[in-house]
């Protein structure tokens, strides 16, 4: 975005005539974020996909930033959540300190759990209106792409994982999924950032209306791997377990298991699509051995 008109719409939030210090971050699939710093102010910009996932967003923070769970909306001057401008859309969040001290393995399940159970007990309790998102990332979408590029790479796959491929497949077909629940719907460690006052949820780019344990496999999925040692697995799942069953609700450990599969596929499978071919076989290994020791885990 050319700086002129990156400034031009940030005034709509900042005073005209403090000077900006603006600072890439990253640029991702739903979202593109700067932060700003600007006099005493200090903000995440984030160009959003579309309008109704800015709508969304602003949705969620709404519920979740008063409760300490997700960053703020900034609003403008004139008290909007979100910016159109010439068919684009931002907002400007509240700037989170990371603080360096993130912890691992038994300790960081544990808060990990607790912080998603805060999350759905808020959201799931709230009368909320969401605009229709799809699931850009949706499994039959990803099969699509995956088999175009296999197309082209027959031999980059080996037939022992191209069974496990289909296998994972068929048994996607029958796991029972809501679609009325409010979800992250990216919700990896990547999107959670520990600060100086806990852990904390962001970029919600992916939210939509879902089924909570998908937000509860990626999750917990993405916490076991983070750690190196494989001996603390059984002991990360149950303390994650144990402090989301006590901060909200129990966990049916068979959908769970079932789900975390299918949330791993889409990995697979998301591996296939946007990864070198080189790289495939050995990405898929790990994916497929993860998958067995949770699943061995989960359901003993």
């Amino acid at each position: 975005m050319e700086p002129d008109r990156l400034k031009r719409v940030l005034r709509q939030w900042l005073p005209g005539e403090e000077p900006m210090i603006i600072e890439e971050i990253h640029s991702g699939i739903s979202s593109h974020a700067r932060k700003i710093m600007c006099g005493e102010t200090q903000g995440i910009f984030r160009e959003i996909a579309s309008e109704a996932h800015a709508k969304t967003e602003a949705e969620f923070a709404a519920v979740l930033a008063p409760q300490g769970i997700a960053p703020a909306l900034r609003l403008t001057k004139t008290h909007a959540a979100y910016v159109q401008d010439q068919g684009r859309f931002f907002n400007f969040q509240e700037y989170l300190q990371p603080s360096p001290d993130r912890p691992r393995g038994v300790e960081l399940a544990a808060h990990m759990g607790k912080t998603v159970a805060l999350m759905q007990k808020v959201l799931f309790q709230e009368r909320m209106t969401l605009p229709v998102v799809p699931d850009r990332f949706a499994l039959g979408q990803l099969k699509q792409k995956a088999q175009c590029r296999f197309a082209w790479f027959p031999t980059a796959v080996t037939a022992e994982h191209q069974a496990a491929i289909h296998s994972l497949l068929q048994d996607s077909l029958i796991i029972n999924l809501r679609e009325d629940q409010p979800i992250h719907g990216d919700l990896g460690l990547w999107n959670m950032l520990w600060t100086t006052s806990g852990l904390r949820i962001i970029d919600f780019g992916e939210a939509r209306l879902g089924d909570g344990y998908f937000d509860l496999a990626a999750s917990l999925s993405s916490c076991i791997q983070s750690e190196p040692d494989h001996a603390l697995y059984p002991l990360m799942i149950e303390a994650f377990l144990h402090s989301y069953s006590e901060t909200y609700q129990a966990i049916d450990r068979t959908k769970l298991s079932a789900v975390i599969r299918c949330w791993l596929l889409r990995g697979i499978l998301a591996v296939i699509s946007f990864q070198a071919p080189e790289s495939w076989n050995a990405l898929i290994t790990k994916y497929l051995d993860l998958i067995s020791e949770l699943n061995t885990i989960l359901i003993p």
